[in-house]
């Protein structure tokens, strides 16, 4: 019997709409319990990003992203890269909200550091937060008990000294941090490590890479430094991650006052050094 070319038609339609390859839903960033907000959206990979030490109750930029590149640390274009009022998530803690310009008081002393005011919950106990309050999977702050074996114990004294303008060892280091995180974006594991030594009052913060696991890349050193690492963070989206360290840093004598600070530093592998993306710094007394 000969079919009709409009019957034909619909069978040929049908047949190729059940044949379809079903459309896959793009992934989508879940966040922490403590940090999910149901009116954020999820950030995408080179989406501006500030993250923020919390101190004094109020919001000190650390590091700013804005799309294309790391901000200069302390730079105003960091202060006012958050518009007034958006939503931030405070780790540990919830969302909060980012509030204008202001002045906080650093720690036993009557110096003062430019931040942002903002409000939510338990600022007082809380450390970091993060714009916008979606991008929370950038951060790590787990894992921070590593442990160096002894070899790598061994090849961190001898860094230091080096570091330490070729003072000679014997050398030793107090590592008092380590995580596993991938520094270099090769897609492995690689172990950090941060400590200070108290004969010579010098700070190191040192990186093993997984494809030479033998020699420790220097990310940070200096004298009258206290750094320990408190996570890691990706805030720019290029698959290495950057070090968060915070540390005690003594500027020095003023007669017979000693003086110092508390600080936050951001510091990632750039080829064979390390390179500082992001700081925050504050003269106690």
């Amino acid at each position: 019997m000969k079919r009709s070319p409009c019957i034909v038609s619909l069978f040929l339609a049908a047949f190729l709409s059940a044949c379809a390859r079903p459309e896959v839903p793009a992934p989508t960033v879940t966040l922490p319990a403590a940090s999910a907000s149901a009116s954020v959206a999820p950030v995408r990979k080179r989406d501006p990003v500030a993250f923020f030490s919390i101190e004094s109750g109020v919001f000190a930029p650390v590091a700013c992203f804005d799309g294309a590149t790391f901000l200069a640390p302390g730079a105003d274009e960091c202060r006012t890269l958050v518009p007034e009022g958006a939503a931030i998530a405070i780790f540990g803690s919830g969302v909060g909200k980012l509030l204008g310009k202001t002045n906080g008081k650093c720690m036993r002393g009557e110096s003062t550091f430019d931040a942002r005011a903002g409000e939510g919950p338990k600022l007082d106990t809380s450390d970091w937060a993060i714009w916008p309050a979606s991008a929370t999977s950038l951060v790590n702050l787990d894992g921070r008990d590593l442990k160096p074996t002894p070899a790598e114990q061994k090849a961190l004294e001898d860094a230091l000294a080096k570091a330490d303008d070729g003072n000679k060892p014997p050398r030793k280091l107090e590592v008092n941090s380590g995580v596993a995180a991938d520094m270099d974006g090769d897609g492995k594991l690689d172990r950090v490590f941060a400590g200070h030594e108290q004969a010579h009052l010098f700070g190191l913060v040192a990186v093993f890479r997984a494809s030479d696991p033998a020699t420790p890349v220097v990310l940070s050193s200096m004298q009258f430094d206290y750094p320990k690492i408190a996570g890691t963070s990706d805030l720019d989206g290029n698959g290495r991650r950057e070090a968060i360290v915070s540390a005690a840093f003594v500027e020095g004598v003023d007669g017979n006052v000693l003086t110092s600070a508390i600080s936050v530093r951001l510091v990632e592998l750039a080829g064979a050094e390390g390179k500082r993306v992001g700081e925050w710094g504050c003269r106690r007394f």
